[in-house]
């Protein structure tokens, strides 16, 4: 880890651009909640700035695709930061300049917000062939658990930060727009200062990509070329990608709708709150914020613990029945406390999963097709994502917030039920060879 951090200046760049990038995505992603909540009709404009949030993660497949196409990557990434600066400095003149409380100010600040998720996702699949010349094989794992701590510290900090400071400043969001604009230009030349050794390694990566499409023209006769095709072919060798894209696309059914949940639960729910040292709505969703990523950071930093060690379908069934317990909590025993553990554990197993599943697709996926096909996973691991916050946002919405926890708790032990099944015919020996096998 201080090899990569300390040794390999290209990696550091990223990490460092990334890392300002995400303080600015933060800041900004709770303060916005902040102020959703302060519109009428709240708890409709807090399901709305949910809803929207998740529409750049359905839209992987598409990025990816794009992505592809893109010739000088390393160009966009900078391009793409200079124009998340001026989509902030934007946001700060609707601020300064607009009714706060009207919804004609709150529609195009929202549309601002998405187009610079969008472009955040485009940025992110455009990087990752770089990110594979840049990292060596044997760190890829490290470097993405590496980089999955450095995300989630920047939430834990931000959420809490930006909650406090946009109390201390007076709730004056067009001033906080500007900051989050100056984080996006200290992440474009952090980018720039190690442009020479990035170029180099986008040239590998090109150089990997055409060889790639040689080698996949020369098999056209026997194998599909399309994206698809290769994402299919992946799937029928490997039962483990089926299996990943099930258990994806379930979670994402049930998951993406906990933040957005929680958010409706403590509008009245004031026992959940941690009075008397964070007493206010904002600090409190980001205290569950930071607590789910305090785990994600510290599974992260200890990928080669007992835990990370665990076969891939055991960290989905205990994933899936903490998630479950937690959803439960709610309905059962709303305790603030226990609500936290449960929701530390979830983050620590999803911790583990998300670096080795990252590392795998970048060693079967073919070179050319990286974006794409990782992409098109995405995508249809999040197509449920719209749907689950639909049902559980509706029944939140029309009923009581406690009904969709109910609800989630249901549908989670029957995918725990499922997970532990798979998990029997996974762990066996014999099947786990004829797996590894066929991936190879």
């Amino acid at each position: 880890m201080r090899e990569l951090l300390f040794q390999n200046k290209a990696f550091r760049a990223l990490a460092i651009s990334n890392l300002f990038e995400t303080i600015g995505a933060v800041l900004f992603n709770i303060v916005f909640l902040i102020y959703a909540a302060q519109l009428p009709n709240r708890t409709l404009a807090i399901s709305i700035v949910s809803l929207v949030t998740i529409f750049p993660t359905v839209l992987q497949a598409l990025l990816g695709s794009v992505a592809g196409r893109v010739k000088k990557p390393i160009r966009y990434m900078l391009n793409r930061r200079l124009f998340q600066t001026v989509l902030y400095i934007l946001e700060g003149g609707l601020f300064f300049f607009g009714d706060l409380k009207s919804w004609a100010i709150f529609v195009p600040l929202l549309a601002i917000n998405f187009f610079s998720d969008l472009t955040g996702g485009l940025s992110y699949m455009v990087s990752m062939p770089i990110t594979k010349h840049v990292v060596p094989d044997a760190k890829r794992e490290v470097a993405n658990g590496l980089q999955t701590a450095i995300s989630s510290t920047i939430s834990v900090i931000g959420q809490i930060v930006g909650a406090t400071l946009i109390v201390f400043m007076n709730y004056q969001y067009d001033a906080f727009a500007l900051i989050n604009a100056l984080m996006f230009a200290i992440s474009f030349f952090v980018l720039l200062s190690s442009r020479k050794e990035l170029v180099v390694a986008e040239k590998e990566s090109q150089l990997a990509i055409e060889a790639s499409k040689k080698a996949a023209e020369i098999k056209d006769d026997k194998k599909v070329k399309s994206v698809s095709g290769n994402l299919a072919n992946l799937i029928f060798s490997s039962p483990m990608i089926l299996f990943l894209i099930i258990f994806g696309t379930a979670v994402n059914f049930i998951g993406s709708s906990t933040d957005a949940i929680l958010n409706l639960t403590l509008l009245s729910a004031k026992g959940l709150y941690f009075t008397p040292w964070f007493p206010t709505y904002g600090q409190t969703v980001a205290i569950y914020g930071a607590v789910f990523s305090v785990g994600v950071i510290i599974s992260s930093l200890f990928m080669n613990d007992a835990i990370g060690r665990m076969k891939l379908t055991n960290l989905a069934a205990l994933m899936t029945l903490s998630l479950s317990l937690a959803s439960f909590a709610f309905v059962l025993m709303p305790n603030r406390w226990l609500i936290l553990i449960l929701m530390f554990i979830t983050s620590y197993v999803l911790g583990k999963i998300n670096p080795k599943v990252g590392a795998m697709m970048m060693r079967v996926v073919p070179e050319h097709q990286l974006a794409a096909i990782s992409g098109l996973f995405s995508s249809i691991v999040t197509l449920s994502i719209p749907v689950g916050q639909f049902l559980f946002l509706g029944i939140a919405n029309f009923s009581r917030p406690v009904y969709a926890w109910l609800a989630m708790g249901i549908i989670g032990m029957l995918l725990f039920t499922f997970v532990v099944l798979s998990a029997g015919r996974f762990n066996n020996k014999k099947t786990v060879a004829t797996q590894t096998a066929n991936a190879k």
